[in-house]
């Protein structure tokens, strides 16, 4: 859905931006803008859905090696700070 969602509104974005430069434009503008959006769009949205996996699974892979669910490792107190 965040695919379609980004790409419509891109979409009009692009076509607004490509109305009011071009006296004419046609097909193989528009096609060549929805290609360009898509690819653009499918590398952010992969970057943050790849981080987010890797955080999952070794979160995942420590809780099912640690019996005890308290002992996981947690970050160290002095590298936090007090907002």
């Amino acid at each position: 859905m965040s695919h379609v969602f980004l790409l419509v509104a891109a979409l009009i974005g692009g076509w607004f931006i490509l109305r009011a430069r071009l006296w004419s434009y046609g097909f193989w503008n528009l096609a060549l803008i929805i290609v360009v959006i898509y690819i653009t769009i499918t590398f952010f949205i992969d970057i943050n859905s790849n981080a987010a996996e890797g955080l999952q699974t070794s979160y995942l892979c420590e809780y099912q090696l640690e019996p005890n669910h308290g002992l996981l490792q947690r970050l160290d107190p002095k590298y936090t700070s007090d907002l």
